[in-house]
């Protein structure tokens, strides 16, 4: 049984998304993945629709935050969206023909469960704790800028 992390070791190039207006749950998730894609050598890139100028302030101490772009990668084959009950949070257009696999990690009871692989449990606080039982369940090790993301 796939649970994401397959896809995430079988990809090429991955865009880690995080929504409009975005906020501390959908900005740290993103980024303690990018910690972890970036000690384990995975390459990707961390996509948001904003100026980095315009994340909140109080962020900016978040291990990688610099690495947030506003800039699409040509290539990449798996998008992991954080924080997004569904894709329009996110505002990034995909053509419909490309074959692009999609990890969904949320805790929105309005998630429309638009992935290949969907991790929503709606029963958490937040993206975040359901992404730290994504990190125990595969037995990941949670580094220092994982944990302080």
């Amino acid at each position: 049984m796939n649970n994401g992390l397959d896809l995430i070791k079988e990809a090429h190039y991955i865009l880690i998304a995080t929504h409009k207006n975005p906020d501390a749950d959908t900005i740290s998730c993103a980024l303690s993945l990018s910690n972890y894609m970036f000690e384990n050598k995975i390459k990707h890139k961390v996509y948001n629709i904003s100026n980095l100028k315009d994340i909140p302030k109080g962020l900016r101490f978040l291990p990688k935050f610099d690495k947030i772009t506003n800039q699409i990668p040509k290539f990449y084959d798996l998008i992991i969206y954080v924080d997004c009950a569904n894709k329009d949070r996110v505002d990034l257009k995909l053509n419909k023909d490309e074959n692009i696999d999609i990890l969904n990690i949320d805790h929105h009871k309005s998630n429309t469960y638009f992935g290949n692989i969907n991790i929503v449990d709606d029963t958490k606080a937040s993206s975040a704790e359901v992404l730290y039982n994504f990190f125990e369940y595969n037995n990941m090790k949670i580094s220092k800028n994982m944990a302080i993301c």
